[in-house]
């Protein structure tokens, strides 16, 4: 069914970069319209309401979804990280110095436990772990995860506060 209201545009971020200005005038040349929806991940998304609100896009009127939570505004060098690894009974702070703070497969292996590993870079994602609760901080993607449960990749996760492992 067609719906003369309605435009859906498709782009495609690796051949044209993120949305900006020249996208709005190529697919909406006519952009005062009275809403706007925007559905994806968080950077798609601050980047198409940024480039909106330029062009004095109503903020009221712009709708979005997004795939997963907004990263929480922490920094990992503010918190003293505790990571309870919950099936091995072992809890323990973190040993972060400024230049290297350690991940959760370094904090696991400093504390005898043995996980299954591979290219230990994020690459392969032999180490994937259940998380239980807590923040952690994704050295390869710079995102920080969200506070529920959820599979992490031990090798590039940086604890932020209090973390709750399955292992």
């Amino acid at each position: 069914e067609q719906n003369n209201s309605i435009k859906v545009s498709f782009i495609n971020s690796t051949e044209s970069g993120r949305f900006s200005q020249q996208h709005l005038r190529k697919f909406c040349a006519d952009f005062n319209f009275n809403s706007c929806f925007i559905c994806g991940p968080n950077a798609m998304i601050d980047s198409c309401r940024s480039v909106l609100l330029k062009q004095g896009f109503a903020k009221e009127n712009i709708k979005y979804e997004r795939f997963s939570a907004k990263a929480l505004n922490v920094s990992i060098e503010q918190k003293q990280a505790l990571v309870n690894f919950k099936q091995s009974h072992i809890t323990v702070s973190s040993q972060e110095s400024a230049s290297h703070p350690q991940t959760l497969l370094e904090m696991a292996e400093d504390n005898g436990l043995k996980p299954i590993t591979g290219c230990r870079m994020g690459v392969c994602h032999q180490c994937i772990c259940q998380k239980q609760s807590g923040v952690v901080y994704n050295t390869l993607t710079k995102a920080f995860s969200d506070t529920g449960a959820q599979e992490v990749q031990l090798c590039v996760s940086v604890p932020v506060g209090e973390v709750n492992l399955n292992l």
